[in-house]
């Protein structure tokens, strides 16, 4: 296993950019995530923005920080990472409270197979919160059913599934870090809506683009935490 790495966390900006520190090593990534309705996010309180951050300060790392190589992967000995995070949140007492802590660590190390630890301080309090959060206007569409999509076979599947076979109206959420990938989801829901009514099938989608030569690791296995991160917990998760 590889040494504990420290990834230091920095405030979101008012341009939608998040910073993580890594070994003392800055990095920069723009974040953005669109939503289609009030309905969908209305308010954010304090803890959902502080998970739709914390889940781009993961996914930043999970990116930057190697699992050794491709030669080394094959081998183990540099696959599973130890990160630790440094990360400002808005609801202290709720994020230090030792249950959810344990929760969020055991998640991620399901998700990743890695180890994390957190550490959480209190974030700065600013004017004019979360520009980087884009909320749209249209309350038409209403969602019985929110999925992950990435665009491939599992995915894809289980969108099918549920427009044509259960006929339930479906928002399908995309975690976007490159344009190849984007052009990709973009194909394949464009052919899904062919099969469907429009009104069973909405999309969003949440993009982190790290700056040029960060994106060191493909695996990206924390990456369903992020997407999820940017959801309303009132809705149903399937697929993966």
């Amino acid at each position: 296993m590889q040494p504990e790495r420290s990834i230091i966390c920095g405030d979101a900006n008012s341009a939608g950019q998040i910073s993580v520190t890594i070994d003392g090593e800055r990095y920069f990534a723009n974040f953005s995530v669109d939503t289609l309705s009030n309905r969908l996010s209305g308010v954010l309180t304090d803890a959902a923005l502080d998970l739709v951050e914390l889940a781009a300060y993961v996914y930043a790392a999970d990116a930057i920080i190697t699992r050794g190589g491709d030669r080394e992967r094959f081998f183990g000995e540099s696959w599973r990472r130890k990160l630790f995070f440094d990360v400002p949140v808005r609801a202290l007492d709720l994020w230090r409270s030792p249950p959810l802590a344990e929760h969020l660590a055991s998640t991620l190390a399901f998700l990743s197979d890695d180890e994390y630890r957190f550490s959480f301080r209190q974030r700065a309090a600013q004017t004019g919160e979360q520009p980087s959060l884009q909320f749209g206007a249209d309350t038409n569409f209403q969602p019985e059913t929110v999925m992950l999509f990435s665009g491939g076979l599992d995915s894809l599947g289980g969108a099918l599934d549920e427009t044509i076979s259960r006929q339930r109206n479906v928002l399908l959420v995309t975690h976007l870090f490159d344009n190849a990938l984007e052009r990709a989801q973009l194909r394949r829901i464009h052919d899904l809506r062919a099969k469907t009514e429009d009104r069973r099938l909405q999309q969003v989608s949440a993009k982190l683009q790290l700056t040029d030569g960060a994106n060191r690791e493909s695996t990206h296995r924390a990456r369903s935490f992020t997407a999820q991160g940017c959801l309303s917990k009132d809705f149903t998760f399937v697929g993966s």
